[in-house]
């Protein structure tokens, strides 16, 4: 959390000469579809399980560079779970939670008045948390809970539709790919269970207001 809050920080501090007519904000929800990558040492454990993310939010302070190119701080916050894996009768499911906050970059093709596409790329950290929940299964871990901070790149592309003078709906998809080193390890006697949710896509609604 402390890497994600300084990142945020510099990043404004970067684009602290955005004009504030130039300012925008946004908020955005969705979904989200992943592999959840779940294998051990020895044990069999199918490759991947899918996972859908029932809650996914993000929000956005954003500014115009100029006519056609724009940079925003997003803050996302994404939450999923796996289908039942069942190892030697003990079924367990991974319940998933992500948050961060990335360096975005659009830009937009303004050559229709009903709808604006554009095409973005992300720069950022993930804070990604595994916890195993089930029973008896669980009991033999050392832990049931475990966390870890990675950097995150994104591609995307949507469009904005103009609602009135100062607001825009917008939808887009994106690609998000939570990096390296994100692999997430739970011991257990004679074993260790790895995790890893390593990239996801995603489709978002959401509202920008414009200063």
């Amino acid at each position: 959390m402390k890497k994600i809050a300084a990142l945020a920080l510099g990043l404004i501090f970067i684009n602290a000469n955005a004009y504030a007519k130039d300012i925008y904000v946004s908020f955005a929800g969705g979904f989200r579809r992943m592999k959840t990558k779940v294998y051990a040492n020895s044990m069999s454990i199918p490759d991947t399980r899918d996972s859908t993310s029932p809650l996914n939010a993000e929000a956005a302070l954003g500014w115009h560079l100029n006519e056609f190119f724009r940079s925003e701080i997003a803050l996302n916050f994404t939450r999923s779970s796996t289908k039942e894996i069942d190892i030697v009768n003990a079924p367990f499911k991974v319940k998933s939670t992500s948050y961060g906050g990335m360096l975005n970059f659009y830009a937009d093709w303004k050559i229709w008045n009903i709808f604006i596409p554009n095409i973005m790329i992300g720069l950022g950290v993930q804070n990604n948390e595994a916890k195993i929940k089930g029973e008896p299964f669980t009991t033999t871990f050392s832990k049931a809970k475990a966390s870890k901070t990675a950097f995150a790149w994104q591609l995307g592309v949507g469009v904005d539709i103009p609602l009135s003078e100062s607001f825009k709906g917008m939808i887009g998809y994106r690609f998000r790919d939570y990096g390296f080193k994100n692999k997430i390890d739970f011991n257990i006697p004679n074993n260790t269970l790895h995790i890893n949710n390593d990239k996801y896509h995603l489709i978002l609604f959401g509202v920008k207001y414009r200063f």
